[in-house]
């Protein structure tokens, strides 16, 4: 069955071994329901910043369903290289949707906006992809991160009613290390296999990274951001 979807059907393979996501998992991300709409709405807005030419900064907004189910509620992406703008939009959006979490890109070029945010909401998270994994069985944070995506979305935790987030997140390749060591396709050769960076999918990633690992800081007093009535971000 599986041989006649992937060749006739044209569905990705999920017997392989190269995919992290099974396409049949990720079908059923999409149509999640929920069993409890009336559940506190504790929110975690992830933000992938833009590392190299082409690539696009976005934002993903993950609100809570119940105890443990999630949903991708909404994705803001932009392509502006000045860091003063990426900056003020960070700040507009975390006044906009208050989250309790906000993690940050921190790699390479995102260092510099994330030291300025954390000056501003003390409580932002760093999100290092080299970084050392909470996983014996992961190389880097990244890896954690894309293992711990995989848990949400197996064990149905996680909706994702984005048809484009899910596309990236079909293509997420995996490999061992010799020691045994799991890690991600980096961005650089997804980019070159698939004509696009993995942005959305990362920012997904890291959001369900920080509501894993960081959900202790929910219940700690709230940033207050008040912007200035003749505040643009934009300009």
């Amino acid at each position: 069955i599986l041989d006649y979807e992937y060749i006739w059907e044209g569905n990705p393979l999920d017997t392989s071994n190269d995919f992290l996501f099974s396409s049949i998992k990720l079908d059923k991300a999409k149509n999640l329901v929920f069993r409890n709409e009336n559940f506190r709405k504790i929110k975690c807005l992830s933000i992938d910043l833009a590392g190299n030419g082409g690539d696009l900064c976005v934002a993903s907004l993950i609100e809570a369903k119940s105890t443990t189910q999630w949903a991708l509620e909404k994705q803001e992406h932009w392509s502006e290289p000045d860091t003063d703008v990426t900056k003020g939009r960070i700040i507009n959006m975390f006044s906009r949707y208050k989250p309790e979490l906000l993690i940050l890109d921190a790699d390479g070029l995102g260092y510099s906006i994330y030291v300025s945010i954390k000056n501003v909401i003390p409580k932002t998270i760093k999100f290092n992809g080299a970084a050392s994994s909470n996983r014996p069985n992961a190389l880097n944070r990244r890896a954690d991160g894309y293992l711990t995506l995989k848990d949400y979305i197996d064990n149905e935790w996680l909706k994702i009613s984005s048809d484009f987030t899910v596309s990236q997140l079909e293509y997420i390749k995996k490999s061992y290390k010799p020691n045994g060591q799991i890690f991600i396709q980096s961005k650089k050769e997804m980019k070159a296999e698939h004509g696009e960076s993995p942005d959305f999918a990362d920012s997904l990633m890291m959001g369900i990274y920080a509501i894993n690992y960081y959900s202790y800081l929910i219940d700690e007093c709230d940033d207050a951001i008040i912007l200035d009535s003749n505040f643009d971000p934009y300009i």
